[in-house]
């Protein structure tokens, strides 16, 4: 019988990761430790700071795709034949960027897509974030989607009642 390689009960995908991940100890396909952290907000954008890296596989397309995790709540991912500084995607801003986006907004009066050129990323990621605020180190919206969530529960109560009230009743069609 002849011995193809493959670790006994693991596909030929899966026992190439398993082999991937135990090479990853020898030497990274991302370069060695410390990464660069690419927080435009951060007072180190640019440096390598970021210690943390989380390596998966990706099925779709057999590559690897390191996620950078920086102590400044940054947390960013690419693929191993993406340039250093690339960004495949935004897995967390952290509070330093979301301080940083409400800053511009609010304080320096930039324009969304000034915000958005400045900090890297899409015009809505900034019209998201600079309405959030931080309180004891989870997201919440302002009072305003509250007060809205709040109606739209209200309404739902009624609506619920009323075809209670008469179930014999039907909208037309």
């Amino acid at each position: 019988m002849l011995d193809m390689g493959i670790t006994p009960g693991l596909s030929q995908r899966e026992d190439t990761f398993e082999r991937k991940q135990l090479s990853l100890h020898d030497k990274s396909p991302f370069g060695a430790k410390p990464y660069i952290c690419l927080n435009k907000a951060s007072n180190h954008f640019g440096k390598p700071v970021v210690e943390e890296i989380e390596i998966t596989y990706c099925n779709k397309t057999k590559l690897l795709i390191g996620t950078f995790k920086c102590s400044c709540g940054f947390h960013y991912s690419r693929r191993e034949t993406d340039d250093t500084y690339k960004i495949r995607r935004i897995k967390q801003f952290g509070e330093i960027w979301v301080e940083r986006c409400k800053y511009l907004i609010n304080d320096r009066k930039y324009s969304y897509r000034a915000a958005a050129r400045e900090l890297n990323v899409d015009t809505n990621t900034i019209i998201k974030y600079s309405n959030i605020r931080f309180q004891v180190g989870k997201l919440n919206f302002h009072s305003d989607v509250d007060k809205t969530i709040s109606k739209m529960e209200t309404n739902k109560k009624s609506w619920l009642k009323l075809i209670a009230e008469n179930p014999n009743i039907s909208v037309p069609s």
